[in-house]
């Protein structure tokens, strides 16, 4: 049984002005699925960076919703074809169909399977321009077909496209489906910005913009794809983060693409950055920096936190530091253990437990004295973690007993433990009495090792 298909409604939100979520070659999380019919959805996202000259594939999947298996038909008339919008003036071209049926090797989907095509590469397809008034019958665009305007490789220009992927599913007695997946915007790039006259140019970095503006998703994707591009579009960047009115997630974005992007012009755009007073900007900047490894971002960096003594900024550097370069500058790991926040000073703590500088041993031990019970716990399961049983250490740590807090005893007597090879647990949930022996026996242990 075949159904028709009013072509303008496969369209909607296609040719919508607000783009759908977009989709790049790597998803940072689970991607988006079209509408379910008789139980199946599909899924479209770019399995490729989409560049203008080089090949370019999408990536289609199908899963079953429901726990029953389902019938995916004739396999041998199954087929793919797409949808996609160009850029902002509203035109769309659809391809050609491209047959299913080696992908498909059974006729059944399990319930709650996944079944991922193979990549198709779009290149070589014949691109069609979509006119008004089209119909779908059997899963295709019916009657004659216009005359091809080329290849979808040659018919895709750079920049945003909006696309969709439909699979066809002839089940025979039963009625066919179409299947009809999420919309995926996917950034096609230019073989280089310089190859863009100044409107193209113009045009292809609003487009770029827009994504970053929409929204955090959005945001994360343009992030990528501007990373992709590399040095020659840091300034429209650098351009973009000195225009006030950005939403907070356009210019956390932005700037940690300018981050990503390691460049002398980068690096120099983010000193200045760093000077400004947007909060989201530095932050940013703090972590992300470091990855420059530019000798005046990180003294910028390094100041800048010495000078706001921001908790978050210190602890947000910290890290930064930590996982870019390996070692944390010694003024930010002081301007950190000097903190009033609880969070920054156990930051401070996971720092050094990356490295066996005594330096390093000695000020997590002296936060075993630490007013805070998060920060005992940090710095006991570091002291573990740092395996160095010396008497100083070992006798900070029972010291720690003294202090109040069940979660931190249970955290010092653990690290005690696997420090002496003497296996005496603290319960938290124990009666006083038991809680009270256990400390006394590790007190009583420590005197017997002098």
């Amino acid at each position: 049984m075949k159904t028709q298909t009013i072509l303008p409604i496969l369209l909607v939100g296609l040719l919508a002005a607000t783009p759908a979520r977009a989709q790049t070659s790597a998803a940072p999380a689970e991607e988006p699925w079209g509408s379910a019919k008789s139980g199946l959805q599909c899924q479209l996202s770019a399995a490729t960076a989409f560049k203008v000259g080089e090949p370019c594939r999408f990536q289609v999947a199908l899963r079953n919703v429901g726990s029953e298996a389902v019938s995916l038909g004739d396999t041998k008339k199954a087929f793919v074809w797409f949808m996609i919008a160009l850029g902002s003036d509203r035109k769309a071209i659809f391809s050609e169909k491209v047959p299913a049926a080696a992908e498909l090797k059974s006729n059944w989907l399990e319930g709650g399977k996944r079944l991922d095509l193979p990549p198709i590469q779009v290149n070589d397809l014949a691109a069609y321009d979509y006119q008004a008034g089209m119909k779908v019958l059997g899963g295709y665009v019916t009657g004659e077909l216009p005359k091809s305007v080329a290849s979808m490789g040659r018919a895709i220009p750079a920049g945003t496209i909006k696309a969709r992927a439909l699979v066809y599913l002839d089940r025979g007695d039963q009625p066919s489906v179409l299947l009809v997946s999420n919309t995926a915007d996917v950034l096609v790039q230019p073989p280089a910005l310089a190859s863009l006259d100044g409107a193209e140019r113009l045009a292809f970095v609003n487009q770029l913009l827009a994504r970053f503006d929409k929204d955090a998703w959005a945001g994360m994707s343009a992030h990528r794809d501007a990373v992709a591009l590399g040095p020659q579009i840091v300034p429209d960047l650098l351009e973009a983060l000195a225009k006030p009115g950005r939403p907070a997630h356009s210019q956390m974005w932005l700037a940690t693409a300018v981050c990503d992007i390691r460049d002398p012009k980068a690096a120099a755009g983010l000193v200045k950055l760093l000077a400004g007073p947007v909060c989201s900007v530095t932050h940013v900047i703090a972590y992300h920096g470091p990855k420059q490894q530019d000798a005046a971002l990180d003294k910028a960096i390094v100041a800048r936190v010495v000078e706001v003594g921001d908790a978050r900024m210190t602890a947000l550097a910290i890290l930064g530091f930590l996982g870019a370069r390996g070692s944390v500058p010694p003024e930010v790991l002081k301007i950190g253990l000097d903190s009033d926040d609880p969070r920054v000073r156990a930051q401070v703590i996971s720092a050094f437990a990356q490295t066996a500088d005594p330096a390093a041993v000695r000020r997590t031990a002296d936060l075993l004295g630490d007013k805070n019970e998060r920060v005992r716990i940090t710095a006991a399961r570091v002291l573990k973690g740092m395996k160095n049983n010396s008497p100083q250490v070992l006798a900070r740590l029972v010291g720690a007993l003294d202090m109040e807090g069940d979660q931190a005893r249970a955290a010092v007597c653990d690290a005690l433990s696997a420090l002496s090879d003497k296996a005496m647990p603290y319960d938290a949930k124990a009666a006083p009495a038991q809680k009270a022996a256990t400390v006394k026996a590790w007190k009583d242990w420590l005197a017997g090792q002098k």
